[in-house]
């Protein structure tokens, strides 16, 4: 289920530099070369998220509002798979979110706080689906989603739940295009297997909660029914008359997703 991503250039650059600087100094060997090529991503990566400068629930809404912004650009990368695993200070990172500020009423109660974690949401969802299982997923995410989704539905400023759901429909428009993997859902005719049955199966759930209608349910079949009919394919106008056809950005969907998902919950 690994793939290359876009980070790995960040991390190719990383060696670059490193090597620029050594040989500037005078002092590369071939074991620092060696060791610089030998270099996991994956450690790069925590050492990236051991860098961030850390908080707590006592710290100021700007101080969580940097954390989460320079976290946010971590999980990004992280987010488009590529790794062995997910790093422990990843997953130190994701805790932190969970007691320090979604568990923080002071902190979750500021919108630009609120709107910081919403962003960071969708990142989650996919690194979930790459690194973890949802048996495990369900609590180290959840927790967060539930408690942002929450007090988005109530805050004052409407942004916030705006911004929920525009998370949650990144989150669906993912996981369509990742279960499916030509764009469209075959039905009982394809069977759905691991990551793609179990986050798919999860996915009700989540919506459940962002919406504000009084006694909302969804069922699986019901959302993909909605991801069928709401949610543009990828292959939907790919241009089949070339040799090599690829398939359409789905990110030109964003805003109309998000309006059929609000259609739908609200």
């Amino acid at each position: 289920m690994q793939r290359v991503w876009p980070s790995l250039v960040l991390f190719a650059l990383y060696v670059i530099v490193a090597s620029v600087a050594a040989t500037n100094s005078g002092v590369i060997t071939d074991a620092i070369q060696t060791s610089i090529l030998n270099m996991d991503p994956g450690d790069v990566v925590n050492g990236q998220f051991d860098a961030v400068p850390p908080i707590t629930s006592t710290s100021s809404a700007s101080e969580a509002v940097d954390w989460l912004t320079t976290t946010d650009e971590i999980f990004s990368r992280v987010a488009t798979g590529g790794l062995t695993s997910l790093p422990p200070n990843g997953l130190s990172a994701i805790e932190t979110m969970e007691t320090e500020i979604a568990s923080s009423p002071s902190l979750l109660n500021n919108a630009d706080v609120l709107k910081k974690l919403l962003h960071v949401l969708p990142s989650l969802w996919d690194i979930g689906f790459w690194y973890r299982p949802v048996s495990e997923w369900k609590t180290e995410f959840g927790n967060i989603y539930d408690k942002a989704v929450s007090a988005a539905k109530i805050a004052h400023d409407a942004t916030c739940y705006d911004a929920a759901v525009n998370a949650t429909s990144l989150m669906i428009r993912f996981t369509k295009d990742q279960v499916f993997w030509d764009g469209e859902d075959h039905g009982d005719s394809v069977e759905l297997q691991g990551q793609n049955k179990d986050y798919l199966a999860y996915l009700p759930e989540l919506v459940t909660i962002l919406s504000k209608k009084e006694d909302f349910t969804l069922t699986e079949a019901q959302l993909r029914t909605f991801m069928a009919t709401k949610m543009p394919s990828k292959t939907e106008g790919m241009n089949t008359a070339v040799a090599f056809p690829v398939y359409v950005d789905t990110s030109i969907y964003k805003a109309s997703d998000a309006s059929a998902l609000a259609e739908l919950v609200c």
